[in-house]
């Protein structure tokens, strides 16, 4: 069954109350809405020769809630596939106990700068390119969400002040051994500020990384599982500074090392960490913090 994304262009709030594919083409949002699936009801919003949904107007609020947003149509796997989300520019998104699947390019991609973007209980997985890419200045609250298998887990670009909360983000996996779990990086125009906490990262290349090349990118993980990656936490430069600091976090199983700071940047530790049972638990060195 087809119905036609056209309510979503006119504000307000869209109740989906019966099993639906939402769209059949492209829907681009232009003014603040709502969109959801009533309890019971199925809410398919699929891409089909362009993105699902996308947000490209000044000043909008959206919001969606119990909706599958899916690949209908195929298409190549890569940068310019398609996508479950884009948003160019608005105001702010929510998308809450919604499951993002099967896109040949991202799940969800963000650059609308000043955006506050939320993203909770919600299941991103399997897109060709990466599940979720932010870059700009941007707010991202992401919590107890699943972003599973793709090349890269989570992009975090330059100028985000972003937290990843009550999470598991597994299956960063690439041609190579290039995937990642979380990958933080800037370049010399912004700095990243990245928080995550009671969280798990596993089962990827590697697991969290954080690189720079010219600004500052700034990690702090507390109280958060990053185990059987390739590596668990890597830091690398060019220029500038990546720092993480590691608070209450166990490091474990990594089948490479538990840490590597070879490439430069910075970890630093609390002395209330667990680093075990890695193939190697620290390949370079750690920069010890004192408890305040």
């Amino acid at each position: 069954v087809a119905a036609t994304l056209s309510p979503i262009n006119d504000g307000g709030e869209l109740g989906m109350l019966t099993s639906a594919n939402f769209n059949t083409a492209p829907g681009n949002n232009q003014r603040s809405a709502t969109m959801l699936a009533v309890p019971g009801a199925l809410g398919s919003v699929v891409a089909n020769g362009g993105d699902a949904i996308v947000i490209n107007t000044p000043g909008v609020i959206v919001t969606l809630r119990n909706l599958v947003l899916l690949n209908l149509s195929g298409g190549t796997i890569g940068a310019g596939g398609l996508n479950g989300i884009t948003f160019f520019d608005g105001a702010a998104l929510t998308v809450e106990d919604c499951e993002i699947y099967g896109m040949s390019g991202r799940g969800v991609r963000v650059f609308a700068s000043g955006a506050k973007i939320v993203i909770k209980k919600t299941t991103v997985r399997g897109n060709g390119f990466r599940n979720v890419t932010f870059s700009g200045a941007l707010t991202v609250t992401m919590d107890s969400v699943h972003i599973l298998n793709s090349p890269i887990a989570v992009l975090v670009g330059p100028g985000l002040n972003m937290t990843i909360s009550n999470s598991v983000i597994a299956g960063g996996n690439d041609v190579g051994g290039a995937g990642f779990g979380v990958k933080a990086q800037t370049d010399a125009s912004a700095t990243v500020n990245l928080a995550i906490e009671n969280s798990v990262i596993r089962a990827s290349d590697t697991g969290l990384a954080a690189t720079s090349d010219g600004g500052a990118t700034l990690v702090a993980v507390s109280r958060t599982s990053i185990a059987q990656n390739g590596t668990g936490v890597l830091t690398g430069l060019s220029a500038g500074g990546a720092v993480i600091v590691l608070n209450g976090s166990t490091i474990s199983h990594n089948g490479v090392a538990g840490v590597d700071t070879t490439a430069g940047g910075v970890v630093q530790t609390l002395q209330n960490n667990v680093m075990q049972f890695n193939n190697v638990n620290v390949n370079g060195a750690l920069t010890p913090l004192a408890a305040m």
